[in-house]
């Protein structure tokens, strides 16, 4: 049976973010997109942080051209397995008018909050925008 790494990525609209777990610990790195083979270092990197023989990886993206890059990237050079996460895979009532055009990094930071803080909160997201998200007493 095969060793298998899970990579979580996050592609905004100037960086990826990955994160590995690494004997217990959290492990991070960040790829520009406007570099070069971008998709390629994604790759690299955590074939170098991570001694497995195939990985799962875990897509979030707020611009679906750069997620499809890294995944056929990975397709054509490896057998490991992409998945794009959306706001379907995420259990969390979402009450906005169009769900599928939220961000999905706003949508995860609401997510993630919620499982360490009690509703209702705020959750303010910086990247190329700042963002700001309430959940309510429900947890929507």
């Amino acid at each position: 049976m095969k060793t298998v790494g899970h990579v979580a990525v996050d592609i905004g609209n100037s960086t990826a973010g990955l994160a590995v777990k690494i004997n217990g610990r959290l492990v991070t790195h960040s790829v520009a997109l406007g570099m070069a083979e971008w998709t390629t270092e994604c790759r690299n990197w955590t074939r170098r942080s991570l001694n497995c023989e195939k990985f799962c990886w875990w897509i979030s993206s707020v611009r679906s051209t750069a997620a499809a890059e890294l995944s056929r990237c990975l397709s054509n050079s490896t057998d490991d397995e992409t998945y794009q996460i959306t706001h379907t895979d995420v259990p969390m009532e979402i009450t906005v008018d169009s769900p599928d055009r939220l961000g999905i990094d706003r949508l995860l930071a609401a997510f993630a909050a919620k499982q360490t803080v009690q509703p209702p909160f705020a959750v303010a997201d910086i990247g190329s925008a700042i963002t700001v998200d309430w959940v309510d007493q429900t947890g929507q």
